[in-house]
């Protein structure tokens, strides 16, 4: 019950800790590419604004049904993922076609829950000793 508060209350950190995480990630997955680190930081920028206007339209649907629904939230997931994966694909342009894509953005989200399932683990032991 501590533990999530505490993630509750720093909610937003959990936001900017996610996009240079998102451009490690992107690094990784589309290598290939060419770009460095900046240039994927630059790029996850721009897609994390367009993360951060639909969390803003579904928290309205949140305010308006008065509940945290469920299907909400998944919608929430759907449209967020969606979206990455429409950015990503103007990203790498013709690079990567086909399966080799599907596969590329498997790897990209694996790769993001991966990191940001470590960055927990850390909070957590942090919080456990302190």
């Amino acid at each position: 019950s501590g533990l999530l508060l505490i993630i509750a209350n720093y909610s937003k950190w959990a936001l900017l800790v996610s996009v240079p995480v998102m451009a490690k990630v992107s690094l990784d997955a589309f290598r290939r590419l060419g770009y460095n680190y900046t240039e994927h930081l630059v790029a996850t920028g721009y897609f994390f604004a367009g993360i951060l206007c639909i969390v803003i339209a579904f928290s309205g649907l949140y305010f308006i049904a008065g509940i945290n629904s469920l299907a909400i939230l998944f919608a929430e997931t759907v449209a967020i993922i969606s979206y990455v994966t429409t950015a990503y694909r103007q990203f790498v342009g013709d690079v990567f076609k086909g399966w080799r894509f599907v596969l590329k953005m498997i790897l990209f989200f694996l790769g993001f829950i991966w990191y940001m399932l470590g960055i927990l683990f850390v909070i957590i032991v942090i919080y456990m000793v302190v």
